[in-house]
């Protein structure tokens, strides 16, 4: 067998934001069906938080690196925060590193959800608020 080689495990791409599995994987670090013992998804997690780094998925070898969506959703980490924040988290295929193109009929914003803006980030209008900038003296 040969081992895939990733090109990199920086999933932070200036054009696309952070990319982010669009769902999580059958073998997910944070699913029953993990592929580690629980001490090693534990050695894993807080290694990550100590580091501030993030988790890269698994399938996504051999391709661009791609934040476990288990990891973005479940482990408080600076890098998917400010990525949140600003706006520029892409919904990706873990394997190709892209998005994929939705059907009309599967898409969201056809059956109510937010919709997806920019750069995948979901947001409502309506939810948006003003930011208050105090200067400090």
């Amino acid at each position: 067998m040969t081992k895939r080689k990733r090109k990199s495990t920086n999933a932070f791409d200036p054009e696309q934001g952070l990319r982010v599995c669009e769902k999580r994987c059958d073998e997910c670090l944070f699913s029953k069906n993990k592929i580690v013992d629980d001490a090693r998804r534990a050695s894993l997690i807080e290694g990550m938080k100590k580091d501030q780094t993030y988790f890269i998925c698994h399938k996504s070898h051999g391709g661009p690196a791609v934040v476990c969506r288990g990891f973005f959703d479940e482990v408080p980490n600076r890098a998917c925060s400010m990525a949140k924040v600003l706006n520029v988290v892409q919904l990706v295929d873990p394997k190709t590193g892209k998005p994929h193109a939705q059907e009309e009929e599967d898409r969201p914003e056809a059956n109510g959800a937010p919709a997806v803006r920019g750069r995948g980030a979901v947001t409502r209008d309506e939810e948006r608020q003003p930011v208050q900038v105090r200067t400090l003296r």
